[in-house]
């Protein structure tokens, strides 16, 4: 119901509200989540989200390789409940990781699961940005989706000035695969079935005229369903 929230999104803006909630009630401490690092816009930044303002400048869909076992050494280290956002590889690799950490398994209460075809390497972007006919060092920001449904991809310059392209104008790149790592051509799992919570953008005839944003949800546990 947070338009913000919803217009700053991906999709409906679930992930981001859920975790909000889940951080204001006390059932998380914080979260594993992604965003994009300062001073090098490029490379994704998984990070463990204590506050409001960085669950929120988390959101939004990364197509890009994020690395987020990085942080799970904060998680290992420092007591507390944690969630943990990942695409389908990512959660069946933590949910592996926490059968040999038992503290790991212990301190991460609900794994939330984004619905993927596959991802893309970094090149994909660098594409992007000399289609774009912008240099690398000239990016201030990037922000892959955003500003409604279904959204944009908005490149903000060091100069100030700030580029939108309409997200189906430049999806294509991402939809043919060309920048996609050979594993994820062999995925088995689109929806991350072993997430407690799955999402996804609501590509249904219902929702074609929706501008803001809806978010799809499969509740698959226990956790979740509470």
């Amino acid at each position: 119901t947070d338009y913000n929230v919803r217009y700053h999104s991906a999709s409906g803006g679930l992930i981001t509200q859920l975790l909000l909630f889940a951080l204001e009630e006390g059932i998380i401490d914080g979260a594993l989540v992604t965003r994009m690092k300062k001073g090098n816009p490029l490379e994704p930044h998984p990070f463990i989200a204590r506050t409001r303002k960085e669950i929120i400048e988390a959101s939004k869909s990364k197509y890009c390789p994020v690395p987020a076992n990085v942080a799970l050494k904060e998680i290992l280290h420092q007591k507390g409940k944690y969630a943990t956002v990942g695409l389908p590889c990512q959660i069946h690799g933590l949910r592996k990781a926490g059968h040999v950490l038992k503290k790991l398994k212990e301190r991460i209460v609900l794994h939330m699961g984004i619905f993927c075809s596959h991802t893309d390497t970094i090149l994909e972007t660098e594409y992007l940005l000399h289609h774009l006919g912008i240099k690398i060092n000239d990016v201030a920001k990037i922000d892959y989706r955003g500003k409604g449904w279904p959204g944009m991809l908005s490149v903000k310059l060091k100069s100030g000035d700030e580029i939108d392209v309409p997200f189906h104008d430049w999806i294509n790149v991402h939809g043919y695969c060309l920048f996609a790592p050979s594993r994820c051509l062999l995925c088995c799992d689109h929806s991350a079935e072993l997430a407690d919570m799955s999402f996804a953008d609501a590509w249904l005839p219902e929702f074609l005229n929706d501008d803001v944003g809806t978010s799809i949800v499969v509740s698959r546990t226990g956790i979740s369903e509470d």
